[in-house]
């Protein structure tokens, strides 16, 4: 009986103070999963790699040569939120980076991602000349250097997209007058977006409709003539005389028409600038 108590009191010892170990949670084995928040660019002085996961992010890297991929050496065990920028890069060598995650509380390791990269200096706008055409956008840059593909974006989203240094985007598509340009080249590296604010258009004021439009025969040909047009650079005066016409360009004011006509003709008149043209005024002449 003393025997049996003894035993007893072992087993209870043994229960009471043995190490437990605890259940690995599903959520822990659910979080070992492919890195997907992770980042890997280029920018001037290496290649730039963030951990955005929620766990450590062991860096590893080897160089491709050829078809040949040489063995794997680890650079950087980075913690949630960490980022660091490799340096020991040279341009035009293609690399590998391989990222694993690790959880935090178990130590659980992914599967590993690839990154094949090739490193270059990213191109970037370095000037930009913005004019606006009827609603629309062109944008014409200057790159720091050769690319492929240049892309505007505008309320979060690519709104344009093209290979030349000129761009047109509508008006409507711009939100909050702002868009930025991310230039990519043949390595499929991206420079930092340039940001542009797009002043809103404002047009200018219509040319003021020709007043005192007017015309008199003199020395066998008919004199026409107006009031002066503020902000006109010059008018375009259309004499018809039946189905002939003649349109006469003038900077002042005035115009003469030479050719013989037997009794009427009609006259039309418009001020111009380099954007606008005013109203037509119109006038019958006859001798």
């Amino acid at each position: 009986m003393k025997y049996i108590s003894l035993l007893f009191a072992a087993l209870l010892i043994l229960t009471a103070c043995g190490k437990k170990t605890d259940p690995i949670p599903k959520e822990s084995l659910e979080n070992v999963q492919y890195p997907k928040s992770v980042i890997v660019k280029a920018q001037p002085e290496g290649f730039f790699i963030a951990n955005n996961e929620k766990a450590f992010l062991i860096v590893e890297k080897a160089d491709f040569v050829g078809s040949e991929c040489s063995s794997y050496s680890r650079l950087k065990v980075l913690t949630p939120g960490e980022d660091f920028i490799d340096t020991d890069v040279q341009p035009d060598q293609a690399y590998v980076y391989k990222v694993t995650k690790k959880t935090i509380k178990y130590k659980l390791l992914s599967a590993p991602r690839l990154y094949p990269v090739v490193f270059s200096i990213p191109p970037v706008v370095q000037d930009i000349e913005v004019t606006q055409d009827d609603g629309a956008v062109i944008l014409d840059v200057t790159p720091s250097s050769d690319f492929i593909r240049m892309d505007i974006y505008s309320g979060g989203k690519s709104i344009v997209q093209t290979g030349y240094t000129t761009a047109k985007a509508e008006q409507k598509d711009i939100v909050n007058n702002n868009v930025e340009i991310s230039l990519m080249d043949s390595y499929g590296n991206r420079g930092e977006r340039f940001p542009v604010s797009i002043l809103p258009e404002t047009k200018p004021e219509p040319l003021p409709e020709i007043t005192g439009l007017t015309a008199v025969f003199i020395g066998g040909a008919a004199r026409i003539v107006w009031d002066s047009v503020k902000g006109a650079a010059s008018y375009e005066t259309k004499v018809c005389n039946d189905v002939s016409c003649e349109t006469i360009t003038t900077a002042v004011p005035y115009a003469v028409y030479e050719k013989e006509f037997d009794n009427c003709i009609d006259i039309t008149v418009n001020a111009l600038n380099t954007k606008l043209r005013s109203t037509t005024a119109s006038y019958r002449f006859c001798k």
